[in-house]
């Protein structure tokens, strides 16, 4: 685990086309800084900062831990999962992978996955404060929501897991892959409603 405090130099290859987070060349931002930006707001510029600065071989490892836990159908080809072009994804899976995923990362690193219930990440830096909503709001209001991350590309379209205690000690995953930007949300609920019944 990266010191929480180290800093991290923001370079012109950090900042992606589509990120806006308001981050700058030069500066200086902590692992938890970018961490709560890259959860909370899904900040691909934040993330890419994260994977550049961890190592240079960040894809390569993040593949071999999907084999690691069983993830037969993963394949990661940048750090982010954004489109590399109109053919190609930065990310292939399935639901089950997806949630193997989640799993493993709720159950080790409860605190970062608990950060995506907040509904907005405020950042204190130098002189500006960089501000924005988080991307799973339509789920914050969901009974027993306990962490959820949002996905979108053109090629992949509309994602979404989130883990959802139905009742008290009885957590599960619902994981949506394929659907729109905005019906990913009613979808997730659907399947949580689903599984609230079979109870």
């Amino acid at each position: 685990e990266a010191n929480q405090r180290e800093a991290v130099v923001i370079t012109p290859d950090h900042l992606l086309p589509d990120g806006d987070i308001g981050m700058r060349v030069g500066d200086h931002m902590t692992f938890t800084e970018l961490l709560r930006l890259g959860l909370i707001a899904s900040s691909n510029d934040a993330m890419t900062a994260l994977a550049s600065n961890a190592s240079p071989d960040t894809v390569s490892i993040m593949n071999e831990k999907a084999k690691e836990l069983g993830m037969k159908h993963t394949r990661f080809n940048n750090p982010t999962g954004l489109d590399i072009n109109t053919e190609v994804s930065g990310a292939y899976g399935t639901a089950r992978d997806v949630a193997k995923l989640a799993d493993t990362f709720y159950r080790l690193y409860p605190q970062y996955f608990q950060l995506t219930r907040y509904p907005a990440v405020t950042v204190r830096h130098e002189d500006r404060v960089l501000m924005a909503p988080a991307t799973d709001t339509p789920l914050l209001g969901v009974p027993g929501l306990m962490g959820a991350k949002t996905g979108y590309t053109d090629l992949a379209g509309g994602t979404l897991v989130a883990v959802v205690d139905l009742e008290l000690g009885h957590p599960v995953i619902a994981v949506v892959l394929a659907s729109s930007e905005r019906g990913r949300f009613s979808d997730i609920k659907t399947l949580v409603n689903a599984a609230r019944n079979t109870l």
